[in-house]
């Protein structure tokens, strides 16, 4: 992406090779997830699965850590140079973590759980109809489960960036620093929500991850209105805590839905439908937002809902599992 034209050059045709480019990046990462997580979970020793699945999703806050560095440096640059060629720097820096994971992604075998089902004709023709047709309850309900680390986290994120720059009229900065802090917070928290899983398991972990997200969605933002750089960083630690939190047990959670015949796709089915939901989150976020009249009690009551809605999910996850 870093090396396409610029809409001066190529007229209309540089945004749609953006977007497509765009959609190309989502596939790949939707195919992944399920797949990272499910090897990560059958190769773990019994005891630490919960772990196991959760260093997996220590994905996110290095991408985060390493994406707000990226934009950091980068607007150091004078505005005119950021615009023509300094946005472009971190696109093409991110060929060196594409040639890694690629690396690994052919290096890798098979887990012997996939192989003995393989060699006992156990895997599915179609798993996605498979799914579709005997599983559709319990992937509406992982789909519900995973909606925090989604549309939660993508309000945080990059709704909040809006918010804080535009509605509070704070430089970029402020916010981009409070995430980057945050970030590091929801590593640390992500291993030991993992830890904790094996202890107790992912639901109950999970359940109470889903309420704090829950009780600290007004916290943040009042804290985040208060325009201090120092409040906005609590604020930012206090909201990846969370979500660290779920996120950390999601795989755990939502691997005991599937049988193993379509666990893969059922998986990766769960994550990417609550990435589609999460895709308009933001702009709902801003709906909310001019609803309640520019009030940060908008979007807050918007994280709520998608609380309680996760936390529904989480509940189910273990009645049916019980089950």
């Amino acid at each position: 992406m870093g090396l396409l034209p610029t809409y001066a050059t190529a007229g209309v045709v540089a945004p749609i090779l953006l977007t497509l480019l765009r959609a190309v990046q989502g596939v790949a990462t939707g195919g992944e997830w399920g797949g990272a997580t499910l090897m990560a979970i059958e190769y773990a020793p019994a005891k630490r699965r919960g772990l196991y699945a959760a260093l997996v999703q220590l994905g996110s806050p290095v991408g985060t850590l390493l994406s707000t560095g990226a934009i950091t440096l980068v607007a150091l640059l004078p505005k005119d140079d950021f615009m023509t060629w300094g946005w472009r720097l971190p696109f093409i820096a991110s060929i060196v973590l594409v040639a890694v994971a690629l690396w690994l992604r052919w290096n890798v075998e098979e887990t012997p759980e996939f192989q003995e089902l393989k060699a006992n004709d156990g895997t599915q023709k179609a798993p996605v109809i498979e799914l579709f047709r005997q599983y559709k309850a319990k992937l509406a309900i992982g789909v519900c489960t995973y909606l925090v680390g989604n549309a939660g986290f993508f309000i945080l994120t990059t709704f909040m960036i809006s918010y804080v720059t535009r509605v509070l009229g704070l430089p970029s900065s402020v916010i981009l620093t409070a995430m980057t802090i945050g970030a590091v917070a929801q590593m640390v928290i992500t291993v030991l929500a993992g830890r904790l899983a094996d202890r107790f398991g992912p639901a109950p972990v999970g359940i109470i991850g889903y309420s704090i997200f829950i009780a600290l969605a007004f916290p943040i933002f009042w804290l985040v209105d208060s325009r201090d750089p120092g409040l906005i960083i609590l604020a930012m630690v206090l909201a990846f805590g969370p979500c660290a939190i779920t996120y950390a047990i999601i795989g755990a959670l939502i691997d005991r839905l599937f049988p193993a015949q379509v666990k893969y796709t059922g998986m990766g089915l769960s994550a990417n439908l609550s990435a589609v939901v999460a895709g308009f989150m933001p702009a709902l976020a801003t709906v909310f937002l001019t609803l309640s009249g520019n009030s940060s009690w908008g979007p807050a009551t918007l994280l709520v809902v998608i609380g309680l809605i996760s936390l529904g999910g989480a509940i189910a996850t273990a009645k049916v599992r019980a089950a």
